[in-house]
């Protein structure tokens, strides 16, 4: 089931999550990680938000 359409307005926080179907890394390691935040920078830059804090936690059953 699709979640419902984010409602959006001007000066609203929004909590965003980036997850692995059935707990699978997103990431392969710490180059991919790197990367990620590389595109999460550019994007931040090109649409003007702010990111006010984040993490990279990897799901509990990952192996590194």
């Amino acid at each position: 089931m699709a979640r419902r359409v984010r409602v959006e307005y001007p000066g609203a926080l929004y909590h965003v999550i980036t997850r692995g179907n059935q707990r699978q890394r997103i990431f392969r390691d710490d180059r991919d990680r790197e990367k990620y935040l590389e595109i999460l920078s550019g994007l931040k830059n090109q649409f003007s938000f702010c990111i006010s804090a984040y993490v990279l936690i990897l799901n509990q059953q990952a192996r590194y």
